[in-house]
């Protein structure tokens, strides 16, 4: 079984000790797969998400990454090519429909029960989740705007549902 990394995200100060305990462990030859799909484009582009992923790992010595903005032409034979996996934030339904509609879901199972290292930020650890219900809650709540119905996920935290960025008053 593989390790699964679960994180409200931010900016690498704040999610610094995390980012080294994902990094550690990583064999020596440390290539991670970005998917940076659920951050909406009209915030920021795939290539602005990744010269801030690159500059976040490089700072812990992980040079060696490439990023997958299309998860249908994501083979389960490429996926485990890689040392891990790491899923950015934004909208957590926009996410899940890309995930489902890829069956990437089912990859990523069997990545991480092959022995696969998975970070989720944000969104992405919502849906490694047991339901992304959760992301209409919060000092920071998703739109449903891909209309999805069904909310269940991954079911990877052991029949948890992860919640990001609540407040107090939630």
């Amino acid at each position: 079984m593989g390790h699964i990394i679960l994180s409200g995200e931010g900016d690498g100060k704040q999610t610094k000790k995390l980012d080294e305990f994902f990094v550690s462990l990583l064999p020596k030859a440390k290539n991670v797969l970005y998917i940076p799909i659920a951050m909406p484009q009209e915030l920021h582009t795939y290539k602005e998400c990744l010269v801030w992923f690159r500059s976040t790992m490089k700072a812990l010595g992980v040079h060696d990454i490439t990023m997958a903005t299309n998860l249908e032409d994501m083979e389960y034979h490429q996926l485990k090519d890689y040392a891990a996996v790491y899923i950015g934030g934004g909208n957590t339904f926009y996410l899940w429909k890309k995930v489902k509609e890829a069956q990437f879901d089912k990859k990523l199972d069997r990545y991480i029960k092959d022995g696969g290292v998975v970070y989720g930020g944000s969104a992405g650890a919502i849906i490694i989740g047991k339901d992304i219900g959760t992301a209409k809650f919060g000092g920071d709540a998703d739109k449903n705007k891909v209309r999805l119905r069904n909310f269940r996920s991954m079911d990877l935290a052991r029949g948890l549902s992860i919640q990001c960025h609540y407040t107090k008053a939630d």
